[in-house]
């Protein structure tokens, strides 16, 4: 469960250097307006987005160690998660990871599109 935090946080940097991005794409875009750019943003907001959900899976994990039936009860409570069908750490752990995956995708793809705006 550490090992999973520790990598879970390690998308906070991710998400700090994604904003560094947005504001190059910002600037850039003001002078001069490609399309490029304009997508980069967008894949910035999809990056917040995910970013923020990597965080808080990054502190349950950090907080809830062995009492994850807590955190059913939490998400079904404010109606995060519908079911209360139990889910091992393993699940937990796996879902978690594919989260701060997409989480470095949605990065490598704006990096990708501000180069592209950039160059061309």
């Amino acid at each position: 469960m550490n090992f999973a935090a520790s990598v879970l946080r390690s998308g906070a940097v991710i998400a700090q250097a994604g904003h560094v991005l947005a504001l190059v794409a910002g600037f850039g875009w003001f002078s001069t307006g490609r399309w490029a750019l304009t997508v980069s943003l967008l894949a910035w907001f999809f990056h917040c987005y995910i970013a923020l959900r990597v965080v808080i899976d990054a502190a349950l994990f950090a907080d809830l160690a062995g009492r994850e039936d807590a955190l059913d009860e939490w998400l079904v409570h404010f109606r995060l998660r519908r079911s209360t069908t139990p889910r091992s750490l393993d699940d937990r752990t796996r879902a978690a990871l594919r989260l701060w995956k997409l989480q470095l995708a949605a990065f490598a793809l704006q990096a990708i599109l501000l180069a592209l705006g950039w160059i061309g």
